[in-house]
């Protein structure tokens, strides 16, 4: 039997002439991770954080044809991406990936990502405190390395990043190393400050390697906000 709210649901929906779609992500404490070059734009970032827009529906005159650019079949030409980050041989995040690593506080988080991080602004690829096992694909190119941190006050900060350039044998930031501190920042400052920032190095270092986020949940004002949190998983995607 069909339950008689979903009817009226359907109904209601057919009235308004909208699709709307929902879904949320879990609050957790974490050190988000996205890699690759990102194409984000801020048109529209209002409406992706803080309030909803209707969609209107589907022109039934559309066709297949109109969405094919969409579809994949075994045929579809895709590339393999590039791993650019392995642990024990597993490939844990490749080009274009989000990938976040989650934990308790003070579990050692920061002190994971400012390893890889050391690794992918190494010469050598290489850093002097690795752990085994974990492989972080070589910027041969120097392209952009970019540390947002949303959490840490500025000294702080700073520690971190003189901890970072010991492991990769610097005695001063390469230019390729990008790190910012936002935490002063407007929440609703976050997502427009981010994608200049990006859009600009990949400008002058002709592409990003890799891009950090300590505290990936702050660019989100509430996490419980299943709308907001989804708008957000979509603008880092």
């Amino acid at each position: 039997m069909v339950n008689p709210k979903i009817i009226e649901l359907q109904k209601k929906i057919e009235a308004e002439n909208v699709v709307t779609t929902a879904a949320a992500i879990a609050p957790v404490q974490t050190s988000a991770v996205a890699t690759s070059n990102p194409q984000h734009s801020t048109e529209g970032m209002e409406a992706y954080f803080y309030h909803s827009e209707e969609t209107t529906a589907v022109d039934q005159q559309q066709t297949l044809s109109d969405y094919e650019y969409l579809r994949i079949t075994d045929l579809t030409d895709i590339p393999e991406p590039e791993p650019v980050l392995k642990i024990n041989g597993e490939i844990i995040a490749a080009a274009e990936d989000i990938f976040t690593i989650s934990g308790a506080s003070k579990s050692g988080k920061s002190a994971f990502v400012s390893m890889l991080i050391g690794a992918a602004i190494s010469e050598t690829g290489q850093i002097s405190d690795g752990l085994e096992g974990v492989e972080v694909l070589f910027n041969k190119d120097k392209k952009a390395v970019i540390h947002f941190d949303t959490e840490q006050a500025r000294h702080k900060h700073q520690r971190n990043i003189k901890a970072i350039l010991r492991r990769a044998n610097f005695t001063t930031c390469p230019d390729y190393y990008l790190s910012y501190n936002i935490r002063q920042l407007d929440i609703d400052k976050y997502a427009d400050i981010t994608t200049g920032i990006c859009q600009a190095a990949s400008d002058k270092y002709n592409g990003i390697h890799t891009i950090w986020i300590d505290g990936g949940a702050d660019y989100i004002a509430d996490v419980n906000d299943p709308e907001r949190s989804n708008a957000a998983v979509k603008y880092f995607e």
